[in-house]
């Protein structure tokens, strides 16, 4: 269980190492973001990051399992925070640590909504979310039935 673990994060860090190497310094935090939280991702758990996949499962193992899972986390949280020059390393840390939690949620409610519109709406949230932002921007072109209901009721 530990280096399944520890392989699939290895795995997702050096992905966003990957993509903040080539991405500008200003956009780096963006692009993970942005490309962590997509509908492809949502819809292909198996290939996909594996903390909101199996995370839960995590708090049940053992006390070793769980330091060892905490320790790849860190790391990530590392990463993440390094793409935040601007921040004092303590407050990039604690940054990191929100949008890591941030993207992680926000995946494991799109993927408990499915893949339509309220799932896409999920991601967006999430985006903006995780990059401070009022909105993200739309990939979803057309309103769901619940929400276009909801537009009428307000007029």
């Amino acid at each position: 269980m530990i280096e399944a673990f520890a392989y699939a994060m290895d795995r997702g860090t050096a992905h966003w190492r990957k993509l903040a190497e080539q991405t500008p310094p200003d956009k780096r935090l963006a692009m993970i973001v942005e490309s962590y939280l997509t509908p492809a991702h949502r819809d292909d758990p198996g290939r996909g990051c594996a903390i909101p996949t199996l995370g839960a499962e995590i708090a049940r193992e053992s006390p070793r399992t769980r330091r060892a899972f905490a320790a790849k986390l860190e790391q990530m949280i590392d990463m993440l925070a390094a793409q935040m020059p601007d921040l004092p390393r303590k407050a990039a840390r604690k940054q990191a640590m929100a949008v890591i939690a941030t993207m992680m949620g926000t995946l494991v409610l799109a993927r408990v909504a499915g893949s339509g519109d309220f799932s896409d709406e999920i991601l967006g949230a999430g985006r903006a979310a995780a990059l401070g932002r009022a909105t993200a921007p739309k990939q979803v072109t057309k309103k769901s039935p619940a929400r276009k209901a909801a537009a009428t009721a307000r007029r």
